[in-house]
């Protein structure tokens, strides 16, 4: 259910004028090519357009917040994070994107957003590293030490997934992606819809 999934905007660490460039491309005609009929016959086309991107190995931190979730749309869920890699509505061939879980956090209370975790991020970082493209290990050890920081003094119950346990699990939602169907994911997935809402509580 949408309403039990809840996405985070997604932040840059670097700012935006170090992670963007724009492209020059010629405008491709009705044809699909860089041709098109003209009253002399066959011309390349002149037409100039230009596209903002994204650079190649930006880093943008996420939270995604999971309410209530069943065994299965808890393994959906994460499923999903690992498979995507493209986001927006734009189609574009340019380039993929990765999704790195770093940790997942069981709490009784929504306790960290995207925008926080950037914030602590840049600052716990060095100087020397804050440049196009940044250290992906910095980067990951950065985040979680901000996570667990920030974790710390939560007026919440708190329990995080990490390192050597969280690689397990992850080894695991892949296995089950792998096969689906031998796993017994797909029937399970098709019975949450037979399954009443209060089945949890009993």
């Amino acid at each position: 259910m949408k309403s039990r999934v809840l996405s985070d905007t997604a932040y840059s660490i670097l700012p935006a004028s170090e992670i963007t460039e724009i492209l020059t491309i010629n405008a491709l005609s009705e044809l699909g090519t860089m041709t098109e009929v003209t009253e002399k016959g066959l011309e390349m086309r002149e037409s100039l357009a230009s596209v903002e991107c994204v650079k190649p190995e930006t880093h943008f931190v996420d939270v995604e917040t999971l309410r209530d979730v069943r065994e299965e749309e808890f393994v959906y869920c994460l499923g999903n994070i690992l498979r995507t890699t493209r986001y927006g509505a734009v189609t574009s061939r340019i380039g993929k994107v990765k999704n790195e879980i770093v940790a997942i956090i069981g709490s009784d209370a929504e306790l960290l957003s995207s925008l926080q975790l950037t914030k602590a991020v840049w600052d716990k970082l060095d100087a020397p590293v804050k440049q196009h493209p940044l250290p992906h290990d910095k980067v990951k050890e950065a985040l979680l030490e901000c996570v667990e920081e920030s974790l710390k003094d939560a007026p919440a119950t708190v329990q995080i997934l990490k390192e050597r346990e969280l690689e397990d699990l992850l080894k695991e939602i892949r296995e089950i992606y792998a096969n689906p169907v031998e796993k017994g994911f797909v029937d399970a997935l098709k019975n949450l819809k037979k399954l009443p809402i209060d089945a949890e509580a009993r």
